[in-house]
Parts: C-alpha cells; sequence; structure tokens
C-alpha cells in the first residue's frame, strides 16, 4: 500500500483531440493537455475489435445503404433549394452532393411525383371533359400512375448510369460516382413536382411555358455539373453530352404533358 501514488489531474485541461487513423482502420485519438499528449485508441463495445470504416462496409449489406439515407432536413433542404436553382460555375454535385451522396430526398422526391402526376393528371382529364362520366361515374386513368412509376424510376437510374459509364470509358477530368450522379437526378426532379399540379391549368400555352421553365432550370443546374467532366475532351463529346442531357430531360418533362 505505501507503494501507492496518487496524482492530481484537477489543473489539466485538453486543449486538442486530433483524430488519427490507424494502418489496421482502427480509430486512435490524440488528447493533448497541459503540454502533455495521451493517444486512446476506439474498439468496438461489443467484440473488442477495431470499428470497421463506413467504407468497407459490404456492399449487398444493409448497414452499406442505411448510410445512404442518414441526412437531416436542412442537408435535403439546401439540396432540394440549389437543384432549382441554375447558377454559372456552380457545381450542384460537388458543392452539394459530394462526398456523401444520399438517396432519402431522391426516392421521396420520385415517389410524391410519381402521386401528383397521376392525381394531377386525372384532375386534369376531368376538367377538359366537363366531369363526363360512365354510368353515372367518371373512369380514372390508373395507368398513369404505373407509367409515372416506369418512366420516372427509369429515368433516375438508367440515365445516370450511362454518364457514369460515359465518364469512366472516356477517363474524364472530374470523376463522379454513379449514386453521387443519382442523387444530383434524383433532385433535379424537384421542381416537376409543383409544375405537376399546375397542369391542371387549361391552357396550352401555360403548359408549354411550365415545361419550358422546369426543364431550363433543373436541366441546367445538371448541365452545369457535368461541364466541368467533360470540358477537356473532344468537342462533340462534350457538347454531345451537354445535349444529351437537356434533351432527355425535355423528354420527360413532355412525358409528363
Amino acid at each position: 500500500m505505501t507503494d501507492l501514488e496518487f496524482q492530481s489531474f484537477h489543473n489539466q485541461v485538453v486543449t486538442n483531440v486530433q483524430p488519427i487513423r490507424d494502418d489496421d482502420g482502427g480509430t486512435t485519438y490524440e488528447f493533448q493537455h497541459s503540454g502533455d499528449i495521451d493517444r486512446v485508441k476506439l474498439l468496438d463495445s461489443e467484440n473488442g475489435t477495431n470499428s470497421t470504416p463506413q467504407g468497407n462496409k459490404n456492399l449487398w449489406s444493409f448497414e452499406y445503404y442505411q448510410q445512404f439515407f442518414d441526412v437531416d432536413t436542412d442537408q435535403v433542404m439546401g439540396r432540394l433549394l440549389n437543384s432549382m436553382v441554375p447558377r454559372l460555375k456552380t457545381n450542384f454535385i460537388a458543392q452539394h452532393i459530394h462526398p456523401i451522396p444520399d438517396l432519402y430526398g431522391p426516392f421521396w422526391i420520385c415517389v410524391t411525383l410519381i402521386f401528383t402526376t397521376g392525381i394531377c393528371g386525372n384532375l386534369a382529364k376531368y376538367i377538359e371533359t366537363a366531369g363526363s362520366t360512365i354510368n353515372g361515374h367518371f373512369e380514372s386513368d390508373f395507368h398513369l400512375v404505373t407509367g409515372a412509376a416506369s418512366a420516372i424510376f427509369s429515368y433516375v437510374t438508367l440515365v445516370p448510369f450511362g454518364l457514369y459509364s460515359l465518364l469512366w470509358y472516356r477517363k474524364s477530368e472530374v470523376q463522379y460516382t454513379y449514386l453521387e450522379i443519382l442523387s444530383a437526378y434524383g433532385y433535379s426532379l424537384t421542381v416537376f413536382v409543383p409544375v405537376s399540379i399546375l397542369w391542371v391549368i387549361q391552357l396550352e400555352s401555360v403548359r408549354w411555358a411550365l415545361i419550358v421553365v422546369a426543364v431550363c432550370m433543373s436541366g441546367f443546374v445538371l448541365a452545369f455539373s457535368f461541364w466541368p467532366a467533360v470540358r477537356g475532351d473532344k468537342k462533340l463529346i462534350a457538347f454531345g453530352t451537354i445535349v444529351g442531357i437537356l434533351g432527355l430531360h425535355a423528354i420527360l418533362a413532355i412525358g409528363f404533358k
């Protein structure tokens, strides 16, 4: 008992905390206090092993995809707003999606757009036919919902995959991941949600004006994001890619009409 020595720490103040990544995937936290440096290595609380970095999770595991739904309201709202406001020299993917793309926002945008298209499409049809009925009942066209779902989810998944493959094949200056492109395309449909509601207006000129405005707003956000990736390529490839992005965006919008 006489060998025991007690040391007072009440005057030591932690002045800096610095995480250090180990070679084995663990994390060591360096605490500096009163000129001394202590290092503490955090271990997994369940099995005593080093915590696995999020990027090393199995592609086919639920935990891998769970990280893409881990976003807060401010992040989603910021991405929603910036996906509708094109600005020169502003890269939506690099500044708002990278390095943490999410699938939460794009998923609910697509689902919302599917139902607004179906509901407002049937409402527009009802107004256009002045409420014409068959056997006393108005026949709703539920094919609008299934058709919109097929078109929207195909567009949001296949077009980004095509762009990702093109950038990879051409070894572009800027490389985006597939999930970053998919997330950007999902958010680019935000502007079509209010537009799909306004399509109940029975004026063709107004409908076409809404299509043009929506395509320009979200289409140029995508174009400004992909231009840095293709501008170093051949002019035909670079401009063809941008025209293709805007063209496919316009085709989708016209399909909603």
